[in-house]
């Protein structure tokens, strides 16, 4: 072979190479752009069939009224009625786009990202609240406190009377567990009419999950992460959109509170980031968990401790003025009260496995073990680990522990995993994702409400239906209808 033949066959070769490496990242991305739009066709075919009056809001019973469906009301012709089946491939589909998507990330433009996580929340946002009343109960215990002058910490919704929002309210008998500042933030909603109330907090819901994510990926930029896939990992969460946004719950202010906290410690502004962490617990008082990590990652503490401190006390006493000593007082019923707990928590596997109710000694084993993770998880970051993935191990402990486990309180993860670079985080929480939305997929033998462990001590069986029960499965209710057997409906409502 001649010297210039061979010149021209090693000149060809890296050619050949970027041709491939090109065509590989163009299908990889073609890939990504799918799985997104994947994930945006999930969303509004779960919101839209949801909408048609078969979903799956845990009313006490009796027919729901067509405000509650939303704006999607009659849309349900783009992709179907939400039957069993067709709730569970509109799961998995979600599902297998937001993985498909995170494993293209670094493909994939980050206007892209945002535009599919815009759209996926709008979607859940304008559609009925699915599953869970418990934005129902936030009305009520606004009402108490700005219509009635009660205390929501001591009377339960039934004091209201004869108020027509109790037909919507599931825990009638139930003080309130949420923080002071969610109460005191919520009470003007209360003196309003209950549609508009409903709307609100849906928009609020939708519009806290959109500042997550911005504020992830502000950090994540930061912090060296691949931003889109920050982006991804939480925005497109299923858990996140289906129960959380969907939901209007709560968790979605204090989580965007913990994550305001680390963009401002990151900025240096210390004590502004101490007293956004205290704001969080004051909403929601598991994510107080995040306090001390913040404390050790921040090189001026004595201004995070001012801060938070501060917070503590604009909060606490005002809070301490008009609601007393009790603010706190129905955690402790939540977290050892068999009525909250539900199937598939931590607690109802072990139970399980030693062929128990969750008992007391169950109870105090997880909580052994949730605080000695907590505890190492804090002198690892002590010693010059990560304080965002310490914390986020110590808080993925924590839902490992709690009974009245929810499939919305992966939310309290979601943006620590996707900004600690800890590959270990990372995996855990997909797990921890793949594991809540399979137990909940009909499709597996799951049902999409909460349910309470069929060993429960208090658990019951509640027919809100007329007539025999229907055939197992979704939609075959009454819109509006509850209808159960054994494992028996259990709280919606958060700790």
């Amino acid at each position: 072979m001649s010297a210039h033949h061979q010149s021209i066959t090693v000149a060809t070769r890296p050619s050949r190479t970027r041709g491939r490496t090109s065509f590989r990242a163009g299908a990889v991305s073609a890939l990504g752009l799918w799985a997104l739009a994947a994930s945006v066709c999930g969303s509004v075919w779960i919101a839209t069939g949801a909408a048609d009056g078969r979903y799956l809001l845990e009313l006490p019973g009796g027919n729901a009224p067509h405000w509650v469906d939303g704006p999607l009301h009659g849309f349900s012709g783009l992709f179907g009625t939400l039957g069993a089946g067709g709730l569970s491939a509109a799961m998995l589909l979600l599902g297998a786009g937001y993985l498909v998507a995170l494993a293209c990330a670094r493909s994939l433009p980050l206007r892209w990202a945002l535009v599919a996580v815009g759209l996926a929340n709008l979607a859940f946002t304008l559609g009925p609240t699915i599953v869970s009343t418990d934005v129902f109960g936030y009305i009520a215990y606004a009402r108490e406190l700005a219509a009635h002058g009660l205390n929501p910490y001591l009377s339960e919704p039934i004091s209201l009377g004869h108020e027509s929002l109790l037909k919507f309210v599931y825990w009638k008998h139930q003080p309130s567990p949420y923080g002071p500042l969610f109460t005191l933030l919520s009470a003007p909603l209360g003196l309003i009419s209950t549609i508009l109330a409903l709307w609100l907090y849906k928009a609020a819901a939708g519009l806290a999950s959109i500042a997550i994510v911005l504020l992830v990926v502000d950090v994540a930029r930061q912090r060296g992460i691949e931003p889109a896939r920050a982006a991804i990992f939480v925005g497109l969460n299923p858990l996140l959109l289906i129960y959380a946004v969907s939901g209007a719950h709560n968790d979605l202010l204090a989580t965007l509170l913990v994550v305001l906290a680390v963009a401002l410690a990151l900025r240096s502004r210390h004590a502004a980031a101490g007293a956004a962490v205290a704001g969080a617990a004051a909403v929601k008082l598991t994510l107080g968990i995040a306090l001390p990590f913040l404390l050790i990652g921040s090189h001026r503490r004595g201004r995070s401790v001012w801060g938070a401190a501060a917070a503590a006390v604009a909060i606490g006493v005002p809070a301490w003025i008009l609601f007393g000593p009790h603010v706190f007082s129905q955690l402790h019923r939540i977290s050892s009260d068999p009525l909250f707990d539900t199937t598939f928590s931590g607690p109802d596997r072990l139970a399980r496995s030693l062929g128990s109710p969750i008992d007391s000694g169950v109870r105090a084993a997880c909580f052994v073990c949730a605080a000695v993770a907590a505890a190492v998880s804090l002198v690892w970051a002590w010693r010059g680990g990560d304080p965002i993935a310490a914390a986020g191990w110590a808080l993925l402990a924590l839902l490992a522990s709690i009974a009245s486990l929810a499939p919305w309180y992966l939310l309290w993860l979601l943006p620590l995993a996707a900004l600690s670079r800890n590959r270990g985080l990372t995996l855990a929480t997909l797990l921890a994702t793949a594991y809540l939305l399979a137990v909940h997929v009909p499709a597996f033998g799951g049902v999409p409400w909460l349910s309470q462990p069929p060993t429960s001590t208090r658990a019951t069986r509640t027919v809100a239906a007329a007539g025999p029960p229907p055939r197992p499965g979704i939609g075959a209710h009454p819109r509006g209808a509850r209808i159960w057997s054994d494992p028996a409906p259990a709280s919606a409502t958060s700790t």
